[in-house]
């Protein structure tokens, strides 16, 4: 397991969440976390992007990962006004976390597809009750985490510690 590259790949998912809050009063501030999500894991990676063009590889990654998020976060928030909304949430970060998988998979293969999917799967699922945790506790870890948002950084930092576990698993 290469734990430089996996730690490095979480850790910029976690600053890209960081910045997705700082931007958060902007417009279109929800195209920033598809594209710094995309970006992050595959400039991180880029040795082993399976494309032979690897700036191809990328922009597929790039504008695959915007089409996805916006499709589940549409459909988690259309699904969350018909059922129970907090059940939605959570199958919204397990569903944008399996495509964003999925996608992944394309570009940067797994080395072990269903233990990874699994483990990213647990990650995502584990995202909302983590940040609504955060965001109730009353000591101040740091005050940017306080808000709703938080399930952003979260869900990027664990989802991109899932995706860098499946990319650079290995059994020996």
């Amino acid at each position: 397991m290469d734990v430089k590259r996996i730690t490095f790949t979480t850790l910029c998912c976690a600053l890209s969440g960081l910045l997705f809050i700082y931007l958060i009063k902007w417009d279109w501030s929800f195209f920033i976390i598809p594209t710094l999500m995309a970006l992050n894991v595959s400039l991180t990676n880029y040795d082993l992007i399976s494309i032979r063009k690897k700036w191809l590889g990328i922009l597929l990654h790039l504008s695959l990962s915007i089409i996805l998020f916006f499709v589940t976060f549409f459909g988690t928030f259309t699904l969350s006004a018909k059922m129970d909304g907090f059940i939605m949430f959570y199958v919204g970060c397990a569903f944008g976390a399996i495509l964003f998988a999925l996608l992944t998979n394309i570009i940067l293969p797994f080395q072990h597809f269903w233990s990874s999917l699994l483990i990213i799967t647990v990650l995502s699922l584990i995202c909302f009750p983590i940040a609504t945790y955060i965001h109730e506790t009353s000591w101040n870890i740091i005050p940017i985490l306080k808000g709703r948002e938080n399930i952003s950084i979260v869900w990027m930092t664990l989802v991109g510690l899932g995706i860098s576990i499946g990319i650079h698993y290995r059994k020996n």
